[in-house]
């Protein structure tokens, strides 16, 4: 049997997915605003998506992925953003 439960608060939404043949809830945390930031942030920088990925050791698509929401930054990806 498959639960699914969603949330969401501040621009953050949680997934958590019980899988069956696992022990315990998957959780997934998803910034749905992030990839929108991001995108604004390079943007107003007069970055591409090219020059911006460079910069963060990511390929363009990658970085593609990671604007539209689709996947989650690591913490090297985070820092370097930070910076």
């Amino acid at each position: 049997m498959q639960q699914f439960r969603a949330t969401a608060s501040c621009g953050l939404a949680q997934l958590s997915v019980r899988v069956p043949g696992c022990a315990g809830v998957v959780a997934v945390t998803l910034t749905a605003e992030m990839g929108t930031r991001l995108r604004a942030g390079r943007e107003q920088l007069g970055l591409s998506q090219a020059a911006l990925a460079t910069e963060l050791g990511v390929t363009r698509q990658r970085l593609s992925q990671l604007e539209l929401g689709h996947d989650t930054p690591t913490l090297p990806i985070l820092l370097s953003l930070s910076r």
